[in-house]
């Protein structure tokens, strides 16, 4: 292999957001954290909530748990039927809320169409909201609070965090969020500002979508709709974080952003897999093992 080839590969390699390598330096930090707790003889306890028999879900709530114990968190499934109501799920949850081994509590998301999410994720006592979801969370975020810790989203707290690791500075940029969920597009949004970025949020119902995109330097897209962005659609040098996450009629995993079509247009893209999910992962251990650095026994 000529020296080009390897000058255009490393190039190349400089333009990928590797979530993952940076997600296993937070999970190899949290781990000497968590020895030092186990040392004084403190664990550190997870419960995860899952309603109903949806399959990713369980997919990704195994994911957490694996990844949990496997630098020192007791993290454990509690599964429920997709009956359960909101009074024997409010019951449980005040038990967890009480029970000092318990330092981080996650209702997987989505919820059977029977039970209203906001309502069930504010039953969390805020110090153990780990998903950030909770009256208390959110608002403490969207205000702009400076002071005692609280939690944030996983998910955007990951972007943003990657973002940093590669010295992106957002300040004064287009971003533009392909989303307005409270898990993602909402948080995004308050987290995005902090930076004193030009933020928009762009929905099913925007006109001239494709021109808004266009015009946008930062485009964090979570859609869930398999390529939807097309190298046609953004700008030169564009920077595309990638959040949405399906499976192509071949089984593949792949993200909102036609990767291969985008890469030389991009200046900064993420992967799928290996871009935001192994941060959004690796940002919830970050919040549980907060519990413990912040609040202590105080729970």
């Amino acid at each position: 292999m000529n020296k080009y080839i390897l000058y255009k590969l490393k190039m190349e390699e400089k333009k990928i957001l590797n979530g993952k390598n940076i997600a296993n330096e937070i999970l190899k930090s949290l781990d000497s954290q968590i020895v030092y707790y186990k040392n004084l003889g403190e664990n550190i306890g997870l419960k995860i909530i899952l309603i109903g028999e949806n399959t990713a879900s369980l997919i990704y709530t195994e994911r957490k748990i694996k990844v949990a114990n496997s630098i020192g968190i007791d993290a454990k499934l509690i599964k429920l039927s997709e009956n359960t109501t909101f009074q024997e799920i409010k019951i449980i949850i005040d038990e967890l809320n009480l029970d000092k081994d318990t330092h981080g509590i996650i209702v997987q998301l989505p919820l059977p169409k029977t039970l209203n999410a906001i309502d069930i994720c504010n039953l969390i006592h805020y110090k153990k909201d780990i998903d950030g979801l909770s009256f208390e969370n959110a608002g403490k975020l969207q205000l702009g609070f400076r002071g005692e810790y609280f939690h944030k989203p996983c998910t955007p707290s990951g972007c943003i965090y990657l973002l940093e690791k590669y010295n992106i500075d957002l300040q004064g940029k287009k971003c533009l969020i392909i989303n307005r969920s409270n898990i993602v597009g909402k948080p995004l949004f308050h987290l995005l500002i902090e930076k004193n970025a030009f933020v928009q949020i762009a929905h099913s119902k925007v006109k001239n979508l494709n021109d808004v995109i266009l015009d946008s330097d930062v485009i964090f897209s979570a859609t869930g709709n398999n390529n939807f962005i097309t190298r046609d659609m953004i700008k030169n040098d564009a920077i595309l974080i990638d959040i949405g996450i399906t499976k192509n009629i071949d089984g593949k995993i792949c993200g909102d952003i036609n990767f291969h079509s985008c890469f030389d247009k991009a200046s900064f893209i993420t992967p799928v897999p290996g871009g935001i999910g192994p941060m959004t992962i690796a940002f919830l251990m970050q919040n549980i093992v907060n519990v413990k650095k912040y609040f202590g026994n105080n729970l």
